[in-house]
């Protein structure tokens, strides 16, 4: 369950304005200097002491937002602020669905592939989906992307895939297995092509 589509660039200006200043007044657990979070819809419980701002909404003040946790969905905005830094791919422990609202990312898959998602790209991935971010390249560093992301049910403990098979994530990170090696920044963005000026004076027709 692994496919992308695009929403209206107008929707999309709506979406960053309207649920970012919202979710700004709820904030999620930071992780400093990679991702600020915000809540959306939060869990119902606390699944750890990290799990900040979690708990049950009220039904008659915010019914769509009291029927997602019923479903079990949470959502969230994140503001990317770096690219990751594990050469190796990660999974994670629920199917999501994210939508890029300002910026963009290129997402790096298991099949080595380099795929680039701008404003209005919405990216729907299973929880088998493995994949690294990068950021695009600025004269001054890397360029944040801010997305809205919302999450299923848990389904699985989430982990990254060396060589030697999936380690879960509080080992991997226990034991430092990041690449030693610099990970190779990503390009630029690619521009969008311009149509030739009409010539002065002269009037085309059909």
């Amino acid at each position: 369950m692994n496919f992308t589509f695009r929403i209206p660039q107008w929707l999309t200006r709506w979406l960053l304005r309207s649920l970012t200043a919202r979710a700004k007044r709820a904030p999620y657990f930071h992780l400093a200097g990679y991702m600020n979070r915000w809540w959306l819809v939060p869990y119902t419980e606390a699944g750890s002491v990290t799990d900040i701002g979690c708990g049950p909404v009220s039904p008659w003040r915010r019914p769509l937002a009291w029927v997602m946790q019923r479903l079990g969905f949470a959502a969230r905005i994140h503001e990317i602020l770096r690219s990751d830094r594990d050469r190796v791919l990660h999974d994670h422990p629920w199917p999501y669905l994210a939508i890029i609202l300002k910026g963009g990312y290129y997402e790096v898959t298991e099949e080595n592939s380099l795929a680039w998602y701008r404003p209005g790209s919405v990216l729907v991935r299973g929880i088998e989906h493995r994949h690294r971010l990068m950021l695009p390249t600025a004269p001054f560093g890397e360029q944040p992307a801010t997305t809205l992301f919302i999450t299923g049910r848990y389904a699985q403990k989430w982990g990254f895939f060396t060589p030697e098979g999936k380690v879960p994530y509080d080992e991997y990170l226990a034991a430092k297995h990041v690449a030693a090696s610099p990970v190779k920044p990503a390009p630029k963005p690619p521009q969008k092509k311009r149509r030739p000026a009409r010539p002065a004076g002269k009037e085309q027709r059909p």
